[in-house]
C-alpha cells in the first residue's frame, strides 16, 4: 500500500473565493463528467478518467464546507507570507480566515509592513488559496490536468478555477 505522502489529490477550487456552486451547477459537473465517462454514477473513476487527470483517479467528489476554507496541502507544513514583504502571515492568515466566516472579510494589515492584504494575495508554498467549495479529484496519478475538460468545468461552475494538489 502507498505511503500517505505519495497520494496526490487534486482540488479544483474558484479563483474567485466568493464564487458560488449552486447544486445545479454541480448537478451539471457530475453529468458532464459521466457523460464522458470520467466519472461512475457512484463517485469512482469512470473507463476516461484520464480525460480529466493524465493517469487518472480514484474518486470524484464536490466539497462544499459549512464555512470557507483554505485548501492547501497539510502534510508537511506550509508558508503563508505578505506579497509586499514576505514576512510570515500564518497567524494573521487565521484571523483573517476567522474574520471570513464572520461575514468580515478576508483582508486584513500585514503585522510586519502594515500593507493590507487579503486570503487570496498571500503566497502560499505549497499552493493555496481560499474558497467555499471545491471539485475534488482524490487519489490522482499524476499532477497533469487536461486542459479541454478543465475549460467545459470552469464554464459549468461559471469560474476560473485554481489547481491546488493535496498530498495525503
Amino acid at each position: 500500500m502507498p505511503h500517505a505522502s505519495h497520494r496526490l489529490s487534486l482540488f479544483l477550487v474558484p479563483r474567485n473565493p466568493d464564487a458560488v456552486l449552486s447544486p445545479a451547477a454541480g448537478d451539471r459537473v457530475n453529468e458532464l463528467l459521466r457523460d464522458q465517462s470520467v466519472l461512475e454514477p457512484d463517485g469512482r473513476a469512470g473507463a476516461n478518467a484520464d480525460a480529466m487527470v493524465v493517469g487518472g483517479f480514484s474518486r470524484f467528489r464536490i466539497d462544499w464546507p459549512l464555512e470557507p476554507v483554505v485548501y492547501g496541502n497539510r502534510l508537511g507544513g506550509y508558508r503563508a507570507q505578505c506579497p509586499q514583504c514576505g514576512f510570515s502571515l500564518v497567524r494573521a492568515m487565521v484571523a483573517g480566515l476567522r474574520s471570513w466566516r464572520k461575514g468580515e472579510g478576508r483582508e486584513f494589515d500585514c503585522p510586519n509592513c502594515r500593507e493590507r492584504t487579503s486570503l487570496e494575495a498571500i503566497n502560499y508554498a505549497p499552493p493555496a488559496a481560499p474558497a467555499k467549495w471545491a471539485l475534488v479529484f482524490s487519489r490522482t496519478e499524476s499532477s497533469d490536468v487536461q486542459q479541454d475538460l478543465l475549460r467545459k468545468l470552469e464554464s459549468l461552475c461559471e469560474s476560473e478555477l485554481l489547481a491546488i494538489w493535496i498530498r495525503g
